[in-house]
């Protein structure tokens, strides 16, 4: 899976001879995706980049493209943008896995994402969201089950296929997305007043959901659970505490934020090892309880800014005003990898969609099993397809402990953040 920072695409092959393609390895869609040459054609794509031509360069291709009179095309509607296309049938291939995609490969002609690739949809089947003559890749070749991780410093992710099974799986509670029942998250060992099972109303079935979705750069969350989140996690470091002192009139999930951002300032060679780790709590139907910690560098993200200077102006030679000015220079910008999304349902509550940061700190593996479909977290080095990386990331993508410790490091986002196609408007 190569690092884009954003997000990740694998390779795959299309058609017959099989042409590469880069396409996003998302599990909050279940549609594959190929960015045709007709995308370009119409100068909604770059140019540059690799299209699929599909008639007359493979020999498995067909559509109804230019044959019937009114050819139907179809919208995906992602958080990040929209994808317009067709579908056509041809061979797609995923690490030497074939299958035959009969009307259910969407070539796309048109696209307002900040990317340049496709999407292979690994959503969980049979979803309400999915369309009815499409069945995904997944689906047409048969694998049960996949995993999907991140490394560190930019070092490319892996993919695998019908992995051995996995263990201290929790159970899918989601009809439309891979659904996991949520109960809450700790900072530093204190627990949040939010997802407890005391919140529930009549009907409910769990007090929150969480979608694991490798397509969506951030941790979503409503509004109201992000501020109680922020204003813990200033209780919990001890210069956030400090600084309300001097902020007065903000509140603290205020402070919390304005001192992040901030990073050049307080940023030492200890400076992570002051922030707490979060903690999630999952349940399932079978009764298993789950954690899963976030350590700071997991949560902290930095980025690079335009440097600004204010040089004050009269405004007709009377009124002074100060004005933000570019110094040429970058300065380095640190947040939080939390983001906004309002999803309420009504058997599982608020919604929380687990991003980009749970791959990179886990090795997420979904089993597609028609009657349990279930999701594991696996605390272990993700490791490397090509055996010469593997040799070199060693037996750990854990900074090691000892005399020679390395010191942890933020994840670096330079690209534009990316929301995945979770439908907001089913239940979970």
């Amino acid at each position: 899976m190569r690092d884009w920072d954003s997000y990740s695409t694998i390779q795959l092959q299309v058609g017959s001879p099989g042409v590469s393609m880069d396409v996003v390895a998302d599990t909050g869609s279940d549609t594959a995706i190929i960015v045709s040459c007709l995308c370009s054609e119409y100068g909604n794509c770059n140019a540059s980049n690799t299209c699929f031509g599909g008639t007359n360069v493979s020999s498995t291709y067909s559509s109804s493209y230019g044959k019937a009179k009114d050819i139907s095309y179809i919208q995906v509607v992602f958080g990040s943008g929209d994808v317009v296309g067709f579908f056509a049938t041809d061979v797609l291939s995923v690490a030497g896995i074939s299958a035959q995609m009969n009307d259910s490969l969407l070539l796309m002609v048109s696209q307002t994402i900040d990317i340049d690739a496709g999407v292979l949809g690994l959503g969980l089947p049979e979803n309400g969201d999915k369309f009815a003559s499409a069945p995904s890749f997944l689906e047409a070749a048969g694998v049960q089950r996949f995993s999907l991780c991140l490394n560190y410093d930019g070092v490319d992710g892996v993919m695998r296929l019908d992995p051995p099974a996995f263990t201290n799986a929790v159970q899918s509670i989601g009809t439309n997305h891979w659904g996991l029942e949520f109960r809450g998250v700790s900072v530093g060992g204190t627990s949040i007043s939010l997802c407890s099972p005391s919140s529930m109303s009549a009907g409910q079935k769990s007090p929150c959901g969480a979608i694991p979705d490798s397509g969506t750069t951030l941790i979503l969350a409503p509004a109201d659970h992000l501020v109680l989140l922020y204003d813990a996690l200033c209780t919990e470091w001890p210069l956030c505490v400090q600084y309300t002192q001097k902020y007065k009139g903000y509140e603290k999930h205020e402070v919390f934020q304005i001192l992040l951002y901030d990073c050049e300032e307080w940023m030492g060679d200890d400076g992570l090892s002051e922030l707490p780790t979060l903690t999630f709590a999952l349940s399932d139907p079978s009764g298993l309880n789950r954690t899963l910690d976030l350590r700071p560098e997991d949560w902290v993200i930095t980025s690079l800014e335009d440097e600004v200077k204010y040089v004050r102006q009269f405004v007709n030679g009377v009124l002074p005003v100060d004005i933000a000015v570019s110094t040429g220079k970058k300065t380095s910008v640190c947040f939080a990898a939390f983001g906004e999304e309002e999803y309420e349902t009504e058997e599982n509550g608020p919604i929380w969609v687990f991003g980009r940061p749970f791959f990179q700190r886990y090795v997420v593996g979904f089993d597609m099993n028609s009657t349990s479909p279930s999701v594991s977290f696996q605390d272990a080095p993700c490791g490397a397809c090509n055996t010469e990386e593997a040799a070199l990331l060693g037996t750990s993508s854990v900074p090691s402990k000892g005399a020679n410790v390395v010191k942890p490091r933020m994840r670096g986002i330079h690209r534009p953040m990316r929301r995945s196609r979770v439908n907001t408007s089913l239940p979970l």
